[in-house]
């Protein structure tokens, strides 16, 4: 913290240390984020979703969307302290070296690691630290609450056709079976995103649908499989219901290819599941 100020005091400038601890905080905050994010809302999820043995398929899992909020959360706060005590020259270890200029007194900093920094600081000062502390620490408690309520739910398909959807606590709250479906669906369907770019993307997914209750399952939710896998076990499922499944959008067929840039593997399994020469 700084003296009162005198009339067209300058601050010292930053040590080229400082600088550097500054640039380094400021980037390895912004990886610890990303690493977060890739961890909570990718890593672990899958691994909790694909934990039982014979699971092909996990979807309805919002880790993603909620670790982002943390991961947003922690970044911007600390890019905001760093970048703040960057821009108001706050020392860490103090520049010995810096001089004033001959007609411009140099205001006394205190590096934050010396006794005199915390020492000086008014209370005011103290009080609205505090207060910060407090406001950011309730609502990392919120963020945090809200990742671990969308931790764990979720609606996994097994290999024998079965399906299961578990809770906030890790506890089945629902199974189903394909054989007991009033309809199941293999389509290929357009999405729409919102925002000013409107990116538009496709979607091969299967559906089971029990009255108004659907299980939906796309195939980039078969995690553990290749696509050609998740293709193949989409054929077992046609073959093993045989008139039951309605099969819609083979129209899309080769815009699917496309987009999810399909080789000729892919493209055969394909144009079998759906009929197409």
């Amino acid at each position: 913290m700084s003296r009162k100020k005198k009339r067209g005091a300058q601050k010292p400038p930053l040590s080229a240390l400082d600088k550097n601890i500054y640039w380094i905080l400021i980037w390895l905050n912004l990886g610890i984020a990303i690493l977060f994010w890739i961890g909570f809302g990718f890593w672990i999820p899958r691994e909790v979703g694909f934990s039982e043995a014979g699971v092909v398929a996990c979807s309805e899992q919002w880790g993603v969307l909620a670790s982002l909020y943390v991961a947003l959360f922690g970044w911007l706060t600390f890019t905001i302290i760093l970048s703040s005590g960057l821009d108001k020259k706050q020392p860490i270890f103090g520049n010995k070296a810096a001089k004033p200029l001959v007609l411009q007194p140099m205001l006394t900093v205190y590096p934050l690691i010396s006794k005199e920094f915390w020492q000086k600081m008014t209370r005011r000062t103290k009080e609205k630290i505090i207060t910060i502390g407090i406001v950011l620490a309730v609502l990392l408690c919120v963020c945090i609450t809200i990742l671990w309520l969308s931790f764990y739910p979720r609606t996994v398909l097994y290999e024998d056709m079965h399906m299961e959807r578990y809770g906030i606590t890790n506890q089945m709250t629902d199974i189903r079976h394909l054989d007991t479906a009033d309809s199941i669906t293999i389509a290929i369907e357009r999405h729409t995103s919102g925002g000013k770019s409107h990116r538009t993307y496709y979607d091969l997914y299967l559906r089971a649908s029990f009255g108004e209750e659907s299980y939906d399952f796309e195939t980039d939710e078969f995690e553990k499989m290749s696509d050609v896998g998740a293709l193949r076990f989409l054929i077992s499922v046609r073959e093993r219901y045989g008139s039951r499944i309605n099969i819609t959008g083979a129209d899309m067929a080769q815009t699917l290819i496309r987009t999810k840039k399909w080789g000729s593997e892919e493209k055969a399994l394909l144009y079998e599941l759906f009929d197409l020469k």
